[in-house]
């Protein structure tokens, strides 16, 4: 059960990274990027903004509910309403501990910190998707 928590700790952050980048949140090579940076229309500027906001609130659910299986199955939560509440209390914020067997207080605050990690990479790429946006409306406007 030990090896199993320490395998989501140490692959949980990089997993969700990885998953960002092979869904293109912010990779800037793909096809309909250079078709709009060509051809930039507005209303496909705002949809793709949209688009990946959608992605990255996904990943989130996503991370939230691979923590709750990953408490779940180890048997360190009762049931699933239980696991999802905690990793989602978690992952959010610094939440109780108080559901976790004793000796695995410290996996609440771990879940925290992917969060924050998490949290802190979503912002950068929407600075770095909302720059790049601004940059297409720019463009779009002088195409006009």
């Amino acid at each position: 059960m030990e090896q199993a928590v320490q395998f989501a700790i140490d692959h949980e952050t990089s997993w969700s990274r990885e998953t960002g980048d092979r869904w293109g949140i912010h990779r800037d090579d793909s096809r309909r990027a250079k078709a709009l940076t060509a051809h930039p229309v507005r209303w496909q500027i705002e949809l793709l903004l949209g688009y990946a906001i959608f992605l990255l609130l996904g990943l989130h659910l996503l991370e939230i509910v691979v923590w709750a299986v990953g408490l779940h199955y180890s048997g360190l939560v009762p049931n699933w309403r239980t696991a999802g509440l905690f990793a989602a209390n978690n992952y959010t914020a610094l939440g109780s501990g108080a559901v976790l067997p004793v000796g695995w207080g410290m996996l609440t605050p771990i879940i925290a910190i992917s969060g924050l990690f998490t949290f802190g990479w979503t912002g950068s790429v929407l600075v770095s998707m909302v720059g790049r946006c601004n940059e297409l409306r720019e463009l779009s406007a002088a195409v006009r």
